[in-house]
Order: structure tokens, then sequence, then C-alpha cells
């Protein structure tokens, strides 16, 4: 498994807290794969999320998080890569709103695009408690394990 983080921003992060992050949710979650896995995240501002909304979500706003997979289980594809997009912008905002700190709101985005990858939704409410649920036993799990 690749990590390729691309401040785009120079959003006061560490490339390292990204890793390891994403390396522990990917452990609790145990997704198949992982070692084939190319993860890359880009921390952009609202004009490149924005940009990227509107092409493959026909969306002209901004958003949080973008999330895509590449690739996969099929014949002619050993690899797969995803494509994790965070606004810092979104993110310093929504932090702020809910109280918390900038790492807890990227820990927050990054599981909840990890999750939209791994093919969990919030368009129905059903679904949208079950990924919520999923995503809060997950931050619980690595709160304790940190401790």
């Amino acid at each position: 498994m690749t990590i390729e983080v691309n401040n785009l921003v120079k959003a006061k992060i560490s490339q390292k807290f990204i890793r390891q992050f994403i390396k522990k949710v990917l452990f609790f979650l145990k997704p198949k794969r992982v070692g084939d896995l190319e993860i890359s995240v880009a921390i952009v501002d609202q004009k490149i999320i924005r940009h990227w909304n509107k092409i493959y979500r026909g969306k002209n706003q901004t958003t949080d998080i973008l999330s895509f997979s590449f690739g996969g289980e099929g014949i002619f594809k050993k690899k797969t890569t995803w494509q994790l997009i965070i606004c810092w912008p979104a993110l310093l905002k929504q932090a702020k709103e809910r109280g918390h700190s900038r790492e807890m709101e990227f820990k927050t985005l990054l599981i909840h695009g990890i999750l939209h990858i791994l093919g969990y939704n919030h368009q129905k409410i059903k679904e949208a408690k079950r990924m919520a649920k999923i995503a809060a036993k997950i931050l619980k799990h690595l709160r304790a394990v940190e401790k």
C-alpha cells in the first residue's frame, strides 16, 4: 500500500498524521487487497473542489470531501487507486462549527471518504444512520487504541 499526500494549499497538517490515520482506519475495516492499494490525498481550496464536484457529480458548488476509486478486481487491473480530495477551508469551517480540532475534522472526513469508496452511502435516512454508526465506531475504536 502506498499513500501519497498532495497539500496544494499548504494546510497545517502533518503528512505523517494523514498516512498513519489512513492505515489505522484500513486496519480496522480490513478491506481486500490493501497491499495493492494506492491512495492519493489532495488538500485543496474551494475553487479546485468545486471544479471536480461539478465535473464528477454535476454539482456546481463546494463540498468538504470527494472520494473516487479507480481499478479494482478486474482481469486487467491488479491495483486499485483511491483518490480523496479534501477542501481545507471547508474543513476549518466545520471544525469550528463542531467545536473540535482540525485534526478531528480531518479524521472525520477521511473516514467518511473511505466509507464511500467501500460502498457506503447516505442518500437515504437508513443508509445515513448506518454510515454514521460505522464512522462513530471507527473513531471510538481508534481513540481507545491511541490512549
